[in-house]
């Protein structure tokens, strides 16, 4: 039991901590610091891994039958994974959303 209990502290830290950390490799700080190729390199690699496993494992938590508190948490990483990995590839769905709510068409991305 202390095993299974381990692998869901570690999951459950896993999203509420991936998105502040998925913040601070965006950051403009880290961003200019890591101006060498091999920096950069591995500074979006860890982007991309740290967003994709908080895109996972907040996405099985956000499915699955557990208390709101936690739902609410496993939202929250969600939105901002999305926006983390959205914020270092090129603002695409920023843009597309903003546009969107521009245009205030009523949700209808393709009018």
């Amino acid at each position: 039991m202390e095993s299974l209990a381990l692998v869901v502290s570690i999951l459950l830290l896993m999203c509420i901590f991936s998105g502040p950390l998925g913040l601070l490799l965006t950051s403009r700080f880290l961003t200019s610091a890591s101006t060498h190729p091999a920096g950069f390199i591995f500074r979006r690699s860890a982007v991309v891994i740290n967003g994709l496993l908080g895109l996972i494992v907040s996405t099985l938590f956000f499915i699955e039958p557990i208390p709101a508190l936690l739902k609410f948490i496993s939202l929250a990483s969600l939105i901002l994974n999305i926006w983390v990995l959205d914020r270092e590839f090129g603002r695409h769905l920023v843009t597309r959303i903003r546009a969107t709510l521009a245009k205030g068409n009523g949700g209808n991305i393709d009018a």
